[in-house]
């Protein structure tokens, strides 16, 4: 364009020349009696700038890559027109295969029908890759080709969700992703831009999700470019890398899980940092501050984590990660026979491999030796109650001085899977399951049984209430264990066995634990209805003993959705609701009369039992501090009820019949 306009300029300047040369010299006004000149210079280009990339040369003329890349383009241009690629599909597969742009996993759908895949597979052959750029489009497509051979392999539901993720018309749902935080409005086109790379990305990772690399006494297997697991087969040690922003690191102490993958979260955080460069171009001049980035990188994170899960393929991918670690399957076996709390779903952490893979020989020999026993004695190892190199005689030793006979020996020898099971609690100690068998055992060599009590039974006598630490379940009246096991034994109605455990037998064992009654030798005998009765009496004792106890403040008229919320004012209703929720509200009577504490009870209409209790500490203004949310035998309630008991400690609770809203 330079050159075009200087040449113009030119041509008029030399018109004007031929017209003064018209005239005479004589006749030329108010100009001097002299020849005029002309100069003109070749037009220059300015001195080329690197960073600005540019396709063409100093000279004017296009740079051989961008000759290149249009080649390329051509090229592509034709291996798609022969492979009928579809006009809606043609861009989204040109820029992957001439410059690597993810390709949206809807589009490779279309691919992966049999007779594509083989015209695909036959175009990709005949390519001739003459050049870097050629060559790396070839490999492009042949990925693609195995892309789609793999997503033609994905079950149904995975399927099903890709199709309902982008609908007929074309217009993704970004209602999927999680919403942006606070002060991240202003990004949001770019941010759900990068949401779209993820998806696609993380669709990709999916269909190959594992690379490994082998060496001479090494292995290490990369998973979804996140992390990586180093196999040493000299040292026996296994390390994991997991990516960070800028690289890999080594964690201390992290460890995957070798037969349950990606079972938690944390593998998302960093699949997520290979996208933080481009989390900070989205953001550009905001990516420095903390209070910016943070966020909008958690919102990432999450963003990676609702894909994988609506993804339906998560299932498949565990089972391809695990079938690419090189462990040995010999080792992993010998291990869960000799673990004895074993669950459904539960994996094996690289730690306790590598325990296992260290002491094979001897595993080896403690399973072959005796297969039923060797889940107890792994637990006494864990537990270093004995060594890794002590046999059975001295695991037995270690029984007798807990007071195990033969009589239970024997019965450890049969069943000590299914003595345990019932024993086996999430997120408990394995030493208190340790103390519970052994109280187990105990119980059933003095009941004269050679075959485990029911299951419902044992997890009753052995369930967590808040009195569990008062009783002895070893020592239990025989007649109250055999007539409860009389009680559920043969066909019940629905929902008679839960009352049964909730409203008699727990009940029972909160007496025995809390009163402490001497039974004599026909007491021990005595039949189911006789503790029941004794129950019944003792606690009707209790509550009239603390009806004289009361106080005063607290809220009425408290109401949350449909539940009336109303404060206990007496210690007779704390024992009273206490019982029948199963928990240790009586305890709290001396702390509620000296306005200390307040509990409002959650009731339901035509329902005699509370749905939850709300307890506050009271400071000396009224106010509360919230101190706990509790439903029956202190489980968990939903997140709105506390949302509300939160709103509620806010308030002041002092003053004789406060209304609510005074």
């Amino acid at each position: 364009m330079a050159l075009l306009a200087a040449t113009t300029v030119g041509s008029a300047q030399i018109g004007c020349a031929s017209l003064f040369d018209a005239v005479p010299r004589d006749h030329r006004p108010g100009r001097p009696d002299i020849a005029p000149s002309f100069q003109l210079t070749h037009p220059t280009l300015p001195e080329p700038d690197p960073e600005q990339a540019s396709l063409f040369s100093p000279a004017g003329v296009p740079v051989r890559d961008w000759l290149e890349s249009e080649a390329v383009r051509d090229r592509v241009g034709v291996l798609l027109a022969a492979a009928h690629v579809p006009g809606s599909h043609l861009r989204a597969y040109a820029d992957y295969l001439c410059d690597g742009t993810l390709v949206d996993p809807g589009l490779v759908v279309w691919l992966g029908a049999p007779g594509r895949l083989l015209r695909w597979e036959g175009l990709v052959e005949g390519f001739d890759a003459d050049g870097d750029g050629l060559q790396a489009a070839w490999n492009r497509a042949m990925a693609l080709l195995s892309y789609a051979r793999e997503v033609r392999q994905w079950p149904r539901a995975a399927m099903l969700a890709l199709k309902r993720q982008r609908p007929v018309g074309r217009a993704f749902d970004i209602a999927m992703f999680p919403p942006l935080p606070d002060r991240l409005g202003e990004f949001r086109h770019a941010l759900l831009a990068l949401a779209l790379r993820t998806r696609a990305l993380l669709y990709s990772e999916f269909a190959s999700p594992t690379r490994v690399s082998r060496g001479e006494g090494w292995c290490v297997v990369d998973v979804l470019g996140a992390f990586g697991v180093h196999f040493d087969y000299q040292r026996r040690f296994i390390s994991v890398s997991v990516r960070s922003a800028n690289s890999f690191g080594f964690p201390r102490y992290a460890q995957v899980d070798l037969l349950e993958p990606l079972r938690t979260e944390d593998w998302c955080r960093a699949f997520a940092n290979r996208l933080r460069q481009d989390l900070r171009t989205a953001l550009g001049w905001a990516w420095p501050h903390a209070d910016i980035e943070a966020p909008a990188f958690a919102w990432l994170t999450s963003v990676v984590q609702t894909i994988a899960a609506r993804s339906r393929l998560l299932e498949r991918v565990r089972r391809r990660i695990s079938d690419a670690y090189p462990y040995n399957r010999q080792v992993v076996r010998d291990l869960r026979e000799a673990t004895i709390d074993l669950r459904r779903g539960r994996g094996l952490l690289g730690g306790d491999y590598m325990w296992a893979w260290r002491h094979a020989e001897i595993l080896r020999q403690r399973v072959g030796e005796a297969p039923r026993l060797a889940p107890l004695w792994g637990l006494a190892v864990r537990l270093k109650l004995i060594g890794v190199r002590d046999d059975f005689h001295a695991l037995r030793r270690l029984l007798t001085e807990r007071g195990v006979t033969t009589a239970g020996w024997k019965l450890l020898c049969r069943w000590s899977r299914a003595l345990f099971r019932p024993l086996d609690r999430p997120n408990a100690s394995l030493q208190v399951a340790w103390d519970d068998l052994i109280a187990h055992v105990r119980l059933l060599q003095r009941a004269q049984a050679v075959v485990p009590m029911p299951y419902c039974i044992v997890r009753a006598l052995f369930a967590r209430h808040w009195y569990t630490d008062e009783l002895d379940v070893g020592g239990l009246p025989l007649g109250l264990v055999r007539g409860a096991i009389e009680q559920v034994r043969g066909p019940l109605p629905l929902g008679a066995l839960d009352a049964f455990i909730d409203h008699e037998l727990t009940p029972v064992l909160g007496w025995i634990a809390r009163a402490r009654p001497v039974f004599d030798r026909n007491q021990q005998r005595a039949p189911w209805r006789w503790f029941h009765a004794r129950c019944i009496e003792w606690t009707e004792r209790e509550r009239q003993r603390r009806q004289m106890i009361d106080w005063t403040h607290g809220i009425n008229g408290l109401r949350w959705r449909r539940f009336d919320v109303v404060p206990l004012r007496d210690s007779a209703m704390l024992w009273q609701e206490g019982e029948a929720m199963r928990t240790c509200l009586s305890t709290y009577a001396d702390d509620c009369r000296g306005r200390l504490y307040i509990i409002y009870s959650v009731r339901a209409g035509g329902r005699p039992r509370p749905v939850a209790h709300i307890g506050l500490h009271l400071g000396e203004d009224g106010t509360g501090r919230l101190d706990q949310v509790r439903g029956f035998a202190n489980s968990a309630v939903e997140p709105a009820l506390v949302e509300f008991a939160k709103g509620l400690a806010r308030m002041g609770h002092f003053g004789e019949g406060l209304e609510a809203g005074e």
